[in-house]
């Protein structure tokens, strides 16, 4: 009873001398604790208790490396499971007066293990661990420690611990939701920014879909255009081919027109040496030869044109209605009416021109164009631009 009493004091003292703010009852308080430390030391008979006793009393009088010494030699010894919790918890009080917080915390980790083992819940080491961690900047592990403490604390009424508690947990509660709150503040931004990444991408993807679509038109419209242009090359160069073989007939025509010429000359020579006047005069009154001349040029004429139109006929037509369309005879290959029409498409529209070339009196070219215009199916106004247009 007397070592029970000893030590019940020496803890009295010292929990006076942690909890109070006054330095020199502070330091009253520790002597007291200390004096009642070797009361029970002198009571104890050798062993593990009285060895962790001397420690403590070692720790007191700043020689913690005699300490860390004794306890590691009962750690190696003693193999009981409630006096080990003790040499644990000492040694982390030594290690901790060495300023060595890493051994200090395995040891405090030790001891807590050992007291979930042995289901305590009025405990010291925890919390300590905990704020330890708090120390080394291990936040979230910390808060857990001291709110496990904190609530085994509270179950179990230990109205000391939860005082012991309180002080740490204050300081690593605020630190716990200034960082809850700027992890959510960071979150924040980090959604704002990821939803105006996504707009952003959203808006690249519509537009990049957007530009596909337009290069992809683009593409076939140059495709259509490459086609138009190689059909158009196509028809140019059938075009110069056709050009050159009507140049070609042009001359051909023009020469033997020349013979023709040339001929008919010759032969008015010839009766004018012969003296035959009466023949000569007859001749030259005769129009025999102008007329065969023009049928020759008509024939020229109406070929060339539908070798370079050859649908004209048939288009002409599409223009009327069908009881007033017109075409050449089987012998022909345009009829007079045709002709004037086919000047038209050339680009000859004044009708003194017209009638001109065609050796057709200024009226008769007149009625024909107008008749037409006035059956046409679209209107007289448009005739002419359709015509033009085949």
């Amino acid at each position: 009873m007397r070592r029970y009493y000893y030590s019940v004091y020496a803890n009295y003292y010292a929990y006076l001398a942690n909890y109070h703010q006054v330095e020199e009852l502070d330091r009253k308080y520790k002597n007291l604790s200390d004096l009642y430390r070797d009361s029970v030391f002198m009571l104890l008979p050798p062993g593990t208790d009285r060895e962790i006793i001397f420690a403590d009393k070692l720790i007191f009088s700043h020689k913690p490396e005699e300490a860390i010494q004794k306890l590691k030699e009962q750690l190696r010894t003693n193999k009981d499971t409630k006096r080990r919790v003790y040499l644990y918890y000492v040694l982390s009080d030594a290690y901790a007066m060495c300023n060595d917080s890493i051994s200090q915390m395995y040891y405090l980790a030790q001891t807590a293990i050992q007291d979930l083992h042995m289901s305590v819940r009025e405990y010291a080491a925890l919390q300590k661990l905990g704020w330890q961690l708090y120390k080394q900047g291990n936040l979230e592990r910390a808060y857990n420690y001291l709110r496990c403490s904190m609530n085994d604390a509270f179950d179990c009424n230990s109205r000391l611990r939860f005082a012991e508690i309180k002080d740490y947990s204050i300081v690593v509660n605020k630190a716990y939701i200034d960082m809850q709150n700027q992890k959510y503040v960071t979150m924040r931004r980090t959604v704002i920014v990821t939803v105006m990444l996504v707009v952003v991408m959203l808006a690249s993807i519509i537009m990049l879909v957007y530009w596909m679509k337009k290069l992809q038109r683009m593409k076939r419209l140059l495709a259509e255009n490459n086609e138009q242009l190689t059909i158009t090359n196509h028809n140019l160069a059938i075009t110069g081919k056709i050009k050159e073989a009507h140049i070609g007939r042009y001359l051909s025509h023009c020469v033997e027109y020349i013979e023709k010429l040339d001929q008919y000359r010759r032969s008015l020579v010839k009766l004018a040496m012969a003296s035959k006047i009466e023949e000569l005069f007859k001749t030259l009154r005769s129009e025999k030869f102008i007329k065969e001349e023009r049928e020759n040029f008509y024939k020229e004429f109406d070929r060339s044109f539908l070798d370079l139109f050859p649908n004209f006929v048939n288009d002409f037509n599409q223009l009327l209605p069908e009881d007033q369309r017109t075409y050449p005879k089987p012998d022909e290959l345009l009829n007079t009416e045709l002709r004037v029409f086919t000047l038209i498409r050339l680009g000859v529209t004044e009708t003194a021109n017209i009638a001109y070339f065609l050796g057709y009196s200024l009226s008769t070219v007149y009625n024909y164009r107008s008749r037409f215009r006035l059956k046409a199916l679209h209107g007289k106004d448009l005739f002419e631009q359709e015509v033009m247009a085949l």
